[in-house]
Protein backbone atom coordinates (compact mmCIF):
# COMPACT_ATOMS: atom_id res chain seq x y z
CA UNK A 1 0.00 0.00 0.00
CA UNK A 2 1.49 2.86 -1.02
CA UNK A 3 2.14 6.58 1.36
CA UNK A 4 0.38 9.72 1.01
CA UNK A 5 2.73 10.56 -1.72
CA UNK A 6 1.79 7.24 -3.89
CA UNK A 7 5.14 5.98 -2.72
CA UNK A 8 6.05 2.20 -1.91
CA UNK A 9 9.19 1.34 -0.16
CA UNK A 10 10.74 -1.98 -0.60
CA UNK A 11 8.82 -3.97 1.61
CA UNK A 12 5.64 -3.21 0.30
CA UNK A 13 6.70 -3.16 -3.11
CA UNK A 14 8.12 -6.74 -2.69
CA UNK A 15 4.78 -7.55 -0.80
CA UNK A 16 2.89 -6.43 -3.66
CA UNK A 17 4.11 -8.41 -6.24
CA UNK A 18 4.83 -11.35 -3.94
CA UNK A 19 8.30 -11.40 -3.94
CA UNK A 20 11.46 -11.10 -1.21
CA UNK A 21 12.73 -7.32 -1.47
CA UNK A 22 15.94 -8.98 -2.71
CA UNK A 23 14.30 -9.73 -6.13
CA UNK A 24 13.81 -5.70 -6.49
CA UNK A 25 17.01 -5.23 -5.49
CA UNK A 26 18.33 -7.43 -7.89
CA UNK A 27 16.19 -6.20 -10.70
CA UNK A 28 17.56 -2.46 -9.67
CA UNK A 29 21.25 -4.01 -9.80
CA UNK A 30 20.90 -6.17 -12.87
CA UNK A 31 18.72 -3.45 -14.86
CA UNK A 32 19.20 -0.21 -13.66
CA UNK A 33 15.39 -0.30 -13.53
CA UNK A 34 13.90 1.92 -10.37
CA UNK A 35 17.16 3.71 -9.61
CA UNK A 36 19.94 2.64 -7.56
CA UNK A 37 19.47 0.41 -4.80
CA UNK A 38 18.97 2.24 -1.63
CA UNK A 39 21.58 2.84 1.01
CA UNK A 40 21.80 1.01 4.59
CA UNK A 41 20.14 3.03 7.05
CA UNK A 42 17.91 4.98 4.39
CA UNK A 43 14.37 3.56 2.85
CA UNK A 44 13.95 3.05 -0.67
CA UNK A 45 10.96 4.59 -2.25
CA UNK A 46 9.29 3.81 -6.05
CA UNK A 47 6.63 5.57 -7.41
CA UNK A 48 3.54 3.53 -8.03
CA UNK A 49 4.26 2.86 -11.87
CA UNK A 50 7.16 0.83 -10.77
CA UNK A 51 4.59 -1.28 -9.24
CA UNK A 52 3.42 -2.66 -13.03
CA UNK A 53 7.06 -2.10 -14.33
CA UNK A 54 7.95 -4.90 -11.78
CA UNK A 55 5.34 -7.19 -12.18
CA UNK A 56 6.19 -7.31 -15.96
CA UNK A 57 10.06 -7.98 -15.18
CA UNK A 58 9.02 -11.09 -12.93
CA UNK A 59 6.41 -11.96 -15.56
CA UNK A 60 9.49 -11.66 -18.13
CA UNK A 61 12.04 -13.75 -16.01
CA UNK A 62 8.87 -16.44 -15.08
CA UNK A 63 8.89 -17.17 -19.08
CA UNK A 64 12.83 -17.39 -19.33
CA UNK A 65 14.25 -14.01 -20.13
CA UNK A 66 17.83 -13.34 -18.25
CA UNK A 67 18.40 -10.11 -16.69
CA UNK A 68 20.55 -8.98 -19.65
CA UNK A 69 17.59 -9.34 -22.22
CA UNK A 70 15.47 -6.88 -19.58
CA UNK A 71 17.77 -4.31 -19.16
CA UNK A 72 18.49 -4.13 -22.81
CA UNK A 73 14.50 -3.80 -23.66
CA UNK A 74 14.12 -1.15 -20.73
CA UNK A 75 17.09 0.85 -22.62
CA UNK A 76 15.56 0.35 -26.12
CA UNK A 77 11.95 1.88 -24.34
CA UNK A 78 13.95 4.45 -23.23
CA UNK A 79 15.41 5.53 -26.66
CA UNK A 80 11.79 5.45 -28.17
CA UNK A 81 10.09 7.62 -25.49
CA UNK A 82 13.08 9.91 -25.51
CA UNK A 83 12.36 10.37 -29.34
CA UNK A 84 8.82 10.12 -29.34
CA UNK A 85 9.09 13.39 -26.73
CA UNK A 86 11.22 15.23 -29.17
CA UNK A 87 8.36 14.23 -31.86
CA UNK A 88 5.52 15.38 -29.11
CA UNK A 89 7.78 18.94 -28.50
CA UNK A 90 8.47 19.47 -32.27
CA UNK A 91 12.20 19.50 -32.26
CA UNK A 92 11.92 17.13 -34.82
CA UNK A 93 9.58 17.92 -38.29
CA UNK A 94 8.15 14.87 -39.02
CA UNK A 95 5.49 13.40 -37.16
CA UNK A 96 2.35 11.34 -36.59
CA UNK A 97 2.49 11.69 -32.99
CA UNK A 98 -1.02 10.30 -32.80
CA UNK A 99 -2.83 7.67 -34.19
CA UNK A 100 -5.24 9.71 -35.75
CA UNK A 101 -2.51 10.85 -38.29
CA UNK A 102 -2.78 9.25 -41.99
CA UNK A 103 -0.99 6.20 -42.48
CA UNK A 104 0.36 5.80 -38.08
CA UNK A 105 0.17 3.02 -36.47
CA UNK A 106 0.72 2.51 -32.77
CA UNK A 107 2.95 -0.18 -30.70
CA UNK A 108 2.39 -0.67 -27.28
CA UNK A 109 5.57 -0.89 -25.18
CA UNK A 110 6.40 -3.63 -23.06
CA UNK A 111 7.63 -2.36 -19.66
CA UNK A 112 6.78 1.07 -20.07
CA UNK A 113 2.77 1.62 -19.53
CA UNK A 114 3.42 3.90 -22.91
CA UNK A 115 2.34 3.57 -26.53
CA UNK A 116 4.03 5.05 -29.36
CA UNK A 117 3.37 6.20 -33.27
CA UNK A 118 4.79 6.29 -35.80
CA UNK A 119 4.02 6.05 -39.69
CA UNK A 120 5.95 4.60 -42.83
CA UNK A 121 6.90 7.74 -43.89
CA UNK A 122 9.03 8.40 -40.67
CA UNK A 123 11.45 6.12 -42.61
CA UNK A 124 14.17 8.87 -42.89
CA UNK A 125 14.74 9.77 -39.62
CA UNK A 126 17.86 9.70 -38.77
CA UNK A 127 18.12 9.88 -35.13
CA UNK A 128 20.69 8.26 -32.95
CA UNK A 129 20.32 6.32 -29.73
CA UNK A 130 22.32 3.84 -27.94
CA UNK A 131 21.80 1.53 -30.25
CA UNK A 132 23.03 3.78 -33.04
CA UNK A 133 19.65 3.23 -34.86
CA UNK A 134 17.22 5.12 -36.68
CA UNK A 135 13.64 5.58 -35.16
CA UNK A 136 12.24 2.72 -37.36
CA UNK A 137 14.77 0.35 -36.82
CA UNK A 138 13.87 0.76 -33.27
CA UNK A 139 10.42 0.40 -33.68
CA UNK A 140 11.58 -3.25 -35.52
CA UNK A 141 13.79 -4.32 -32.86
CA UNK A 142 10.88 -3.76 -30.70
CA UNK A 143 8.49 -5.87 -32.77
CA UNK A 144 11.11 -8.29 -32.75
CA UNK A 145 11.04 -8.54 -28.71
CA UNK A 146 7.42 -8.39 -28.81
CA UNK A 147 6.94 -11.47 -31.15
CA UNK A 148 9.98 -13.30 -28.95
CA UNK A 149 8.14 -12.41 -25.54
CA UNK A 150 4.70 -14.17 -27.63
CA UNK A 151 6.79 -17.23 -28.74
CA UNK A 152 8.06 -17.84 -25.14
CA UNK A 153 4.66 -17.23 -23.26
CA UNK A 154 3.18 -19.89 -25.91
CA UNK A 155 5.69 -22.25 -24.32
CA UNK A 156 5.67 -21.51 -20.84
CA UNK A 157 1.79 -21.60 -21.12
CA UNK A 158 1.68 -25.22 -22.81
CA UNK A 159 4.10 -26.62 -19.80
CA UNK A 160 1.97 -24.84 -17.48
CA UNK A 161 -1.40 -26.58 -18.75
CA UNK A 162 0.87 -30.02 -18.66
CA UNK A 163 2.09 -29.56 -15.16
CA UNK A 164 -1.77 -28.41 -14.22
CA UNK A 165 -3.70 -31.34 -15.89
CA UNK A 166 -1.18 -33.51 -14.20
CA UNK A 167 -2.26 -31.74 -10.50
CA UNK A 168 -5.69 -32.33 -11.72
CA UNK A 169 -5.26 -36.21 -11.64
CA UNK A 170 -2.94 -36.23 -8.56
CA UNK A 171 -5.62 -34.46 -6.74
CA UNK A 172 -8.39 -36.15 -7.73
CA UNK A 173 -6.65 -39.11 -7.02
CA UNK A 174 -6.50 -38.45 -3.41
CA UNK A 175 -10.13 -37.14 -3.57
CA UNK A 176 -11.37 -40.94 -4.82
CA UNK A 177 -8.77 -42.65 -1.86
CA UNK A 178 -10.36 -40.76 0.88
Amino acid sequence: MPNIDEKYTLTEIAKELNVVPTFINRIQKETGIGGPIGTKGKAASFEKKYVRIFRMVKALRLIGLNFEDIKQLWVLEEAILKIQDKLRKGEISRLPVSVDEPGSQSIRLILHKDSVYYSKTMDDLKIRDPYKKSYPELLEMLINRKQEIGRRRGIITEELNKIDAELDDVLSAENHAE
